[in-house]
């Protein structure tokens, strides 16, 4: 009972967070929380974003329980990432591809450095994730955030969630790894290669 509670308060903060620091950066934030934080609710929602004209790039941000090569949707329970790549690329997209909007994705999922590559192969540009159980709560979302809201690169805004001076003690305590690996083009900005006018999705 007290884990659950102390994960509802971290999602809550999260996306408190997420609303603060980004929402006036994005044309449309989409939240995925607590019972809506479905496989195929993700999936829509990709889809949704692909189709709409509007929306030039999506950005992600993965808040959600990880596993080696696995993560956690309320509904599936832990699920390949290997499997949902391969339904990320077959998503309907207006030119008859692949989606071609996908941009940056950030992971607070525990174990995320084992699920970069399939992201990067599902067509995100640039992702990130922690080497083993992320303690971090969301102390370096935070930081990161705040550094991609100001226009730094993927990277740099990485290098900033790994600044959090608490990780080492967090770490100790849980027994985790949190520091936050990347892969990819992690020279993209918030503005690159579109402009302001994209779409947050948050899970």
């Amino acid at each position: 009972r007290n884990n659950k509670l102390h994960y509802r308060y971290e999602e809550d903060r999260a996306v408190m967070k997420i609303k603060r620091d980004l929402q006036k950066n994005y044309r449309s934030i989409r939240l995925l929380t607590k019972r809506n934080a479905t496989h195929d609710a993700f999936l829509t929602a990709l889809a949704d974003a692909e189709s709409d004209p509007s929306i030039r790039a999506v950005d992600v941000i993965v808040y959600l329980h990880g596993a080696p090569g696995e993560v956690g949707f309320v509904d599936t329970g832990f699920y390949p990432t290997d499997r949902l790549r391969d339904e990320i690329l077959n998503l309907p997209s207006p030119d008859g591809g692949s989606p071609r909007k996908l941009r940056v994705l950030y992971s607070d999922a525990c174990y995320g450095e084992t699920h970069m590559a399939d992201w990067l192969r599902a067509g995100f540009r640039a992702v990130s994730g922690s080497v083993g159980v992320d303690a971090n709560w969301s102390l370096d979302l935070n930081k990161f955030m705040r550094a991609w809201a100001k226009g730094k690169s993927f990277g740099y805004a990485i290098s900033r969630a790994n600044s959090v001076w608490a990780t080492k003690l967090m770490d100790q305590v849980a027994g985790g790894n949190s520091f936050n690996e990347t892969d990819g083009a992690t020279d993209f900005t918030r503005n690159q290669p579109v402009d302001v006018d994209d779409g947050l999705l948050r899970l």
